[in-house]
């Protein structure tokens, strides 16, 4: 059997975000006190998490939760690659709440609070998350993109710096990883413009002003690129 795809059956592979789950357990968001079984047509989808990045002793723990971006494989297996699709938007995005398939009929583009779920969070039942409060689709697109870019070069095998790295620990037998390990040299600047463009995103007025946070992916084994967003509120 062919290890590749028809192209009928690549017609049907539809992109998600494979983070979020459904949950029809849960009070609805006007009786959070009492939670209740819903059908399968009104279940949460689960789009934001707590900060595994903070103390849970801590009040930013409290205040704060993580959306999770996942990686498109389909674009690349030699560098992490994240989707640019504000979550929600992506083809096979659940769009249940009050939504259509229709192209006539506009799509919500924002998130909207239907149930209380794990410990009073709340959430809605599409997959548009929080993250939609913050962001415009073309805003979080370009976020994203510039990450991409700085991740594709810094995975480059040939660079460069690997070449040079290679050659000079081959001509001081060994000693050059010793000096440039005590020199601070080894990161490659690739890799430090990387850090750099986090943090400039972190402190930028659309990041700061809104206390939204973008986590560096080798924290999340670059699995998943993270958003730290405030606790939504009904």
């Amino acid at each position: 059997m062919s290890d590749q795809l028809s192209e009928e059956e690549e017609a049907k592979v539809l992109f998600f975000n494979y983070h979020e789950f459904s949950e029809t357990y849960y009070a609805d968001i006007d009786n959070p006190a009492i939670p209740r079984e819903h059908d399968e047509s009104e279940a949460l989808i689960i789009t934001h998490f707590p900060n595994v990045y903070t103390p849970q002793n801590t009040q930013l723990y409290k205040e704060t939760r993580i959306v999770r971006i996942p990686r498109r494989f389909e674009e690349s297996v030699q560098y992490p690659n994240f989707s640019e699709l504000l979550p929600g938007l992506e083809p096979a995005a659940i769009i249940n709440d009050n939504s259509s398939k229709n192209d006539d009929i506009p799509l919500p583009n924002k998130f909207i609070a239907r149930g209380v779920y794990d410990n009073d969070q709340i959430f809605g039942t599409t997959s548009t998350s929080p993250l939609s409060l913050y962001f415009t689709p073309e805003q979080f697109r370009d976020i994203v993109h510039g990450i991409n870019i700085l991740l594709k070069e810094e995975y480059q095998v040939f660079s460069w710096w690997n070449i040079l790295d290679i050659i000079l620990t081959i001509l001081t037998l060994n000693l050059w990883i010793w000096l440039s390990d005590k020199l601070h040299v080894r990161v490659p600047m690739h890799i430090k413009k990387l850090d750099l463009h986090i943090k400039q995103l972190n402190e930028s007025q659309l990041l700061a002003s809104q206390r939204v946070r973008i986590m560096h992916p080798s924290r999340a084994a670059y699995l998943s690129l993270d958003f730290e967003i405030p606790k939504p509120v009904a």
